[in-house]
């Protein structure tokens, strides 16, 4: 079971290649934030960038992370719609 509520996650689209999935967890955090509907924050694993959002909140529901997880598809698809 996990140990504390920070999940640490990549959008890996089909068909991006891996010198470019760092640039695009930067892309999709910089967006989300501009948006401002969603709070997340961009981190690094085994030198990788890596988005992060903390569940621990009361406030965090279940839905909630299902629609942040929906914006960050919905953004990486958006930025990676010309690839």
């Amino acid at each position: 079971a996990p140990e504390t509520g920070i999940l640490c996650f990549r959008i890996v689209p089909a068909g991006v290649s891996d010198d470019r999935l760092d640039d695009l967890q930067k892309g999709v955090y910089e967006t989300i934030m501009k948006e401002g509907r969603r709070t997340i924050s961009l981190s690094e694993v085994n030198q990788r960038s890596v988005l992060r959002s903390v569940a621990i909140s009361p406030a965090v529901t279940f839905e909630a992370l299902k629609d942040t997880i929906a914006d960050v598809r919905r953004i990486a698809g958006e930025l990676t719609k010309h690839d």
